[in-house]
């Protein structure tokens, strides 16, 4: 088995279904299997995978664990080489898999992956960061937004940035995050302090320190629906919805 899909749902059936058809709509070029981790979903969810896509393995909790929980949850049962993360609200594009894979098989020094993001108008969608640090929090909370130096301190840290080649960086999405299987067994699971947002920043931190890289990989491309530019509210620090990034804006996340 190449790859484990894990994807974790709570009452997201409207964007479940046309992710799972994007994965199996199309030949991927690879083995895979996909986990669909439900956390108590009080629509249709469970029977509708159940219907229309009985391949899938289904882990059906009692209550909303949140997102680093229910991932941990289906590492244990992950058969693949690789383990992806990705998010209910997305779409595959012909390719995804198969590449994200070859190149992980051909760097065997990357830990972890995260690919090209795109909202569904196919504009470029920032999923690479540094590490968020006292200053950039400092700055995030202090400069207006749309300022130049508050623009300048985001493009310092990749916000914006459209890498046209593999690069090495902090912080991937965890929309679309594939780590070796190996790598998961040296750094452990997903923190489960953090119910929604932060963890997939604390987790590359430790691939990084156990000696991986992280790699933003352009040659692989998702669309992810959630965020799109018309509705970006604020977060407690004060910036946009990208404010996830932030452990200011982590704690207490909406459930």
């Amino acid at each position: 088995m190449d790859l484990s899909i894990v994807i974790v749902n709570w009452n997201g059936l409207a964007v479940l279904r046309p992710c799972l058809r994007s994965i199996f709509d199309s030949p991927q070029g690879i083995r895979f299997e996909v986990i669909v981790v439900d956390n108590a979903s009080r629509d249709e969810s469970v029977a509708t995978i159940e219907r229309e896509f009985p391949q899938v393995l289904i882990v059906r909790n009692q209550q909303n664990l949140g997102f680093a929980a229910a991932n941990n949850q289906a590492f244990g049962l992950a058969r693949g080489r690789y383990v992806l993360l990705l998010n209910n609200d997305t779409l595959l594009l012909p390719g995804a898999l198969a590449k994200s894979v070859g190149y992980l098989d051909g760097h065997p020094q990357a830990g972890a992956l995260g690919c090209r993001v795109e909202f569904p108008d196919r504009s470029f969608q920032t999923s690479c960061y540094r590490f968020t640090g006292l200053l950039e929090l400092l700055m995030v909370r202090l400069l207006p937004l749309g300022s130049v130096a508050n623009e300048r301190l985001n493009y310092g840290r990749y916000w914006g940035r459209q890498f046209r080649e593999p690069t090495e960086v902090d912080v991937v999405a965890g929309c679309f995050l594939v780590v070796r299987r190996e790598t998961i067994a040296s750094v452990g699971n997903l923190d489960e302090d953090f119910f929604m947002y932060g963890e997939d920043e604390e987790w590359c931190s430790r691939i990084k320190q156990a000696g991986s890289r992280i790699i933003y990989f352009p040659g692989a491309t998702i669309i992810h629906v959630h965020r799109s530019p018309p509705a970006r509210p604020a977060g407690r620090c004060g910036s946009s919805s990208a404010c996830h990034r932030c452990w200011c804006c982590t704690s207490g996340a909406d459930r």
